[in-house]
């Protein structure tokens, strides 16, 4: 993905590589899939590294989990964690849940819920 390119604007005739940089905002390492679980099922090995590793070789050197429950927050800490300096995470509530900030949701502030 590099190119050569002449620096321009100051009279030199040097060249420099480019790489890109990119960064990926809502990837959802956080599905099972990406561990190779399917509805529950395990149908191929943990390829998890493998995606990292080759968004990383293209270029896409940060990666943000987003967190949109307790549950997949949580989830997203432990994948920034197995990779530093490359995933990073947010963690919040998607709206679609927020009614488990209700005193009378079954499962306010559960530690086990979703």
């Amino acid at each position: 993905m590099a190119s050569n390119s002449t620096l321009a604007g100051n009279g030199s005739s040097e060249t420099s590589t480019y790489k890109p940089r990119y960064i990926d905002i809502g990837i959802n390492l956080a599905d099972p899939i990406f561990r190779g679980h399917y509805h529950g099922k395990p149908r191929h090995p943990d390829d998890l590294a493998g995606v990292v590793q080759r968004a990383i070789s293209v270029g896409c050197t940060k990666l943000i989990v987003t967190g949109s429950s307790f549950k997949s927050s949580r989830d997203a800490l432990k994948i920034a964690q197995e990779f530093p300096q490359h995933v990073y995470t947010t963690a919040g509530i998607h709206p679609c849940s927020s009614s488990i900030f209700s005193t009378s949701h079954h499962m306010h502030h559960d530690e086990s819920g979703s």
